[in-house]
């Protein structure tokens, strides 16, 4: 997304497709579901927009230039499949789709904003229903959706640090306190983040191997200068709760523009 607004489409070889201008800010969040089929963008002006992308295989567009492959969307999209949503919470940092957003029949969408709401709207055929399902610690800077069955979880991060919670019961499952070294006025432009091992989350799968995506949940937060793997295990009556199972600091660099793979993924 770009300040202006924009979500533009790249071929792999690079080559634009026509752009979509679905806001007017900023956009400053993007998240697709499990399977790739929808893209959302929020921005700055508060709005959030969602839409369906096709991709076309290698080849399949030669005749007209598109042999490198392409994506239907952006710009191509008629007016119905483009849906823009006014969230009506100001100014927008976070977002995360629905994991299985193109296969319900109610679809969710999470938004995270400055003024510190943590938004979720549900949309079916005849109805629509917009709830806060949290407030009043600072702003959402992030947000990752773990969707799969009934172990459905999201993670979000405020001023305070990254809060857990069961989308399926409501319940509070985990506070992780924000690192100290997040408060260093060096960190200041670090904003955190934080992905799901990538079993269940839209858009983020590591590739990991089956034995690993048969364990607990697993959360990954990069904030300043640390980085911390947290486990959401079943405790009493499947009680879930979550343990910090390893923490460190490399660069701080490194932290702020963390990009997970496979190998930083795997637990000893």
């Amino acid at each position: 997304g770009t300040v202006s607004g924009c979500v533009p489409f790249f071929a792999p070889s690079g080559r634009p497709y026509m752009p979509l201008k679905p806001h007017k800010a900023a956009v400053t969040a993007l998240s697709t579901d499990a399977r790739g089929g929808y893209l959302a963008s929020a921005s700055a002006d508060g709005t959030v927009a969602i839409f369906p992308v096709r991709c076309t295989p290698p080849g399949a567009g030669a005749a007209n230039g598109a042999a490198d492959g392409g994506v239907t969307g952006g710009g191509e999209l008629s007016e119905d499949e483009l849906q823009v949503l006014d969230m009506g919470c100001g100014p927008l940092r976070s977002l995360a789709l629905d994991p299985q957003f193109g296969h319900r029949r109610e679809r969710m969408v999470i938004v995270g904003g400055d003024r510190g709401h943590l938004v979720l709207d549900r949309r079916g055929w005849f109805s629509a229903k917009r709830e806060i399902l949290h407030e009043g610690e600072g702003a959402v800077q992030a947000v990752a959706w773990r969707g799969r069955g009934d172990c459905a979880l999201l993670a979000w991060a405020n001023d305070k640090g990254v809060k857990v919670m069961d989308i399926v019961t409501g319940e509070r499952i985990s506070f992780i306190e924000r690192p100290g070294s997040s408060y260093h006025e060096d960190a200041a432009h670090c904003r955190p983040v934080i992905r799901w091992d990538g079993s269940g989350e839209g858009g983020a799968g590591l590739g990991l191997p089956p034995q690993e995506k048969r364990g607990p949940p697993v959360l990954f937060i990069g904030w300043a200068d640390t980085l911390m793997r947290v486990d959401i295990l079943g405790g009493a009556e499947e009680v879930l709760k979550s343990a910090i199972v390893a923490a460190a600091q490399p660069a701080a660099a490194a932290a702020a523009q963390m990009t997970l793979a496979p190998s930083d993924s795997a637990g000893e």
